[in-house]
């Protein structure tokens, strides 16, 4: 169809008012029926918090995407509240029930960035973050357990730890349906 066409056409519906809503009608009937989701919340409660800080409006609406879609990439410049998104989604996931333990992997060199955020956001959190020394090979069976035995909030480990967990095939497919009926948060900086 020519834009003379269009054009000629666009005129013929919008002189006719009857036939104009019943070409509204159809068109929101058939086409316009989705509404992209708004995640922009201010009234997001963060119990637990630090009362001292504020999040800015980008940051409450990247952790309610967060905690509602549970699958959420931040794409924000540096400096701008990601470590502070990811971690109070984590707690918040945590806390309301969605999620039962969350796991925090990121570069050995920001293993205490994310502690320290964590900690300054959230004050009474129960975090572990491992160390190098924590988990050496002699220690990382004990470190496993104490991560399954105890209830943290969130654990913290480097990505180069995070490989050396061992992966048993036959452990990793008996452990699976537990796995699968467990909800668990894996964040990954």
């Amino acid at each position: 169809m020519s834009l003379i066409q269009q054009y000629k056409f666009l005129r013929f519906v919008l002189s006719n008012e009857d036939l104009r809503k019943e070409v509204e009608q159809a068109y929101n009937d058939k086409i316009n029926t989705d509404r992209v989701r708004d995640f922009n919340t201010q009234t997001l409660d963060l119990k637990g918090a630090n009362p001292n800080i504020k999040l800015y409006p980008h940051q409450n609406a990247g952790v309610w995407r967060g905690v509602q879609k549970q699958a959420t990439l931040f794409n924000v410049n540096v400096g701008g509240g990601k470590t502070f998104m990811g971690a109070t989604v984590a707690l918040e996931q945590k806390r309301m029930g969605l999620i039962n333990k969350t796991l925090i992997v990121s570069p050995k060199t920001l293993v205490g960035s994310w502690e320290k955020e964590i900690k300054t956001l959230y004050p009474n959190a129960n975090i572990l973050a491992l160390d190098e020394k924590s988990f050496t090979k002699d220690n990382r069976a004990k470190f496993l357990a104490k991560i399954q035995v105890n209830d943290y909030d969130a654990v913290i480990m480097s990505a180069e730890q995070f490989k050396l967990i061992p992966k048993n095939p036959e452990k990793t497919i008996a452990n699976l349906a537990l796995r699968l009926s467990e909800d668990v948060a894996v964040f990954i900086h």
